[in-house]
């Protein structure tokens, strides 16, 4: 590793060209790049690059719900060492449930198993997302007296492009409003798309819809979650 002796240019840190420059113990060191490994063609190695790909994106989806990340943040792993992201708690919860061509019915948007939410219709569109719930039922869990509102955390996955200029598999996030708790009566919640994710929609021919029911206080402060259900 060559050693900087003539400081003209400083104390340089980072990467110029093929050269990297880095300081330890106060001294200067030049090294250089390391040379790009080639992709690799084994079907093997690809297969599993492309399942570590799509379960981080995933992973990112979910965590992009702001009412989510509370409870993956509260989430302890069986098992797990040490501080881990939400993220890694998301990957590690669903990799299973991932493979290269696509992500299986039971990939959750929650940490752990909820109350049950038994979807009556779903409808997909490219303007807006339509769900209607079966009455909830008495949920022990649930304390009316502080939870006041119900909202619809929603992850929809599209595959199989139509064309060739987009990725091969996408995500979109979103959540419904909130709509009055009411355990006794059916719910209906849409969630509109905006016109980029309309097109998007519109670009792949296999889509699939991840939902999950979450409550809120009057603060928006979320306290309980049902199970991850699924578009049909």
């Amino acid at each position: 590793m060559p050693k900087v002796v003539d400081q003209f240019l400083g104390r340089l840190r980072g990467k110029i060209g093929d050269v990297i420059f880095k300081i330890s113990h106060g001294i200067s060191y030049a090294t250089r790049s390391p040379l790009p490994k080639p992709a690799s063609t084994d079907p093997v190695v690809i297969a599993r690059q492309t399942r570590f790909g799509l379960t981080i994106k995933f992973a990112h989806a979910v965590n992009a719900i702001s009412l989510l990340r509370p409870f993956w943040k509260n989430y302890i792993p069986e098992g797990s060492k040490g501080f881990q992201t939400n993220i890694n708690k998301i990957m590690r919860k669903n990799f299973t449930h991932v493979q290269s061509t696509g992500i299986s019915d039971l990939a959750t948007l929650v940490p752990e198993l909820g109350f049950t939410a038994s979807s009556t219709s779903i409808t997909l569109a490219n303007d807006l997302i339509t769900v209607v719930l079966a009455p909830i039922g008495n949920v022990d869990e649930i304390d009316l007296g502080v939870e006041t509102s119900f909202s619809l955390a929603l992850v929809l996955y599209l595959k199989t492009p139509i064309g060739t200029d987009v990725p091969q598999q996408f995500f979109i996030h979103s959540i419904s409003d909130k709509v009055n708790i009411n355990l006794t009566n059916p719910l209906t919640f849409t969630i509109p798309l905006t016109t980029m994710q309309g097109k998007y929609f519109d670009l792949y021919s296999d889509k699939k819809a991840f939902f999950a029911l979450i409550t809120s206080d009057i603060n928006s402060v979320p306290h309980h979650y049902s199970d991850t259900f699924v578009s049909a």
